[in-house]
């Protein structure tokens, strides 16, 4: 089995990805952006989401955007394109915060994070049982 990171721990990368990017970029590029900077390997790139043709790091990272833009640290500007809100780019470049000052600035964040592992958990539980309802 390949280890993947969870979708949380995508929040970063992928906040930190698009301010490469300038501030802003599309899916694609910023999931190229992610890939390169975690450094995945080639046997963690191709494992697919249930049947795909979606990767698992692809769906991982668009729970990652969905909670960024929760957060208010990121928007969608338009259709499959994500650029930082003035608060990403604040959190980002805030000079000298540590993890626990970046937590305490943000505790909506940290909260959203909780939130989302619990919702996310309700969402895949539901669509294991419509999947067994739907074989009947």
């Amino acid at each position: 089995m390949v280890d993947l990171p969870a979708y949380h721990e995508l929040l970063w990368p992928t906040l930190t990805a698009v301010s490469e990017l300038g501030g802003s970029g599309s899916i694609g590029e910023i999931a190229e952006a992610v890939v390169e900077r975690e450094a995945f390997t080639e046997d963690q790139q191709a494992v697919l989401h249930n049947d795909g043709p979606q990767t698992e790091i692809e769906y991982r990272l668009a729970w990652a955007r969905t909670y960024l833009k929760g957060m208010g640290l990121l928007t969608n500007s338009k259709r499959g394109v994500w650029t930082l809100t003035e608060d990403g780019t604040a959190l980002l470049t805030d000079p000298g915060p540590d993890d626990n000052d970046r937590r305490e600035a943000h505790p909506a964040a940290a909260r959203q994070v909780r939130h989302g592992r619990a919702q996310r958990a309700e969402v895949e539980a539901e669509a294991t049982t419509e999947g067994r309802h739907a074989g009947r």
